[in-house]
């Protein structure tokens, strides 16, 4: 999917194929508070955006904790 035909709010659907996570996986996520979003509403939505520096920030995180197990 190009970035620029995401929109600036997603909701679980669209979230579910653009980070290809089960939508079972995201209401998880959610219930346990590990991933940005805001219930407008009643419904679930996710900022695009905040959604791109969440998965850029759990990558980061991830190769940290790689690195940081292996010369230790």
């Amino acid at each position: 999917m190009k970035n620029d035909s995401i929109s600036e709010f997603l909701t679980v659907a669209e979230l579910s194929i653009w980070i290809r996570l089960s939508r079972s996986h995201i209401y998880f996520l959610v219930s346990k508070k590990k991933i940005p979003f805001i219930k407008l509403g009643g419904k679930l939505l996710f900022s695009s955006e905040e959604i791109r520096n969440w998965v850029d920030q759990s990558s980061y995180n991830h190769i940290t904790e790689k690195s940081t197990a292996k010369s230790g």
